[in-house]
């Protein structure tokens, strides 16, 4: 299970847009390079905006930029990933804000 330590729409300059940010982190008893197969996705309410973001794997930061004001889901995907010898799968579920697996709840609203 993923968990997300803080979300924070951010708000950055008109030409550029809004902002998500946050920090994800994992299990303490699980291998942190998993961090490495994480990756957030965000789309919007209303279809018109929509944004992806790799997950720092040192930290686990991550952050979307260039979104419109609106209400997102926030979806944390895990995929494998290349280790430069070998394809790894994270022991994870993909899931969305708040450690939800359902699609229809929890937003984040920007703007």
């Amino acid at each position: 299970m993923l968990s997300i330590a803080a979300v924070s729409p951010a708000p950055a300059s008109a030409v550029e847009g809004m902002s998500i940010a946050g920090r994800v982190t994992i299990p303490a008893d699980a291998d942190g390079a998993w961090l490495r197969g994480i990756s957030v996705a965000a789309s919007s309410a209303s279809g018109a905006s929509s944004g992806y973001a790799a997950v720092d794997p040192g930290s686990g930061a991550y952050i979307i930029s260039g979104l419109s004001p609106d209400s997102y889901r926030l979806r944390f995907n895990v995929s494998p990933y290349w280790d430069g010898s070998a394809s790894v799968s994270p022991n994870l579920v993909s899931e969305y804000y708040d450690n939800v697996t359902d699609y229809n709840l929890d937003r984040v609203t920007v703007g």
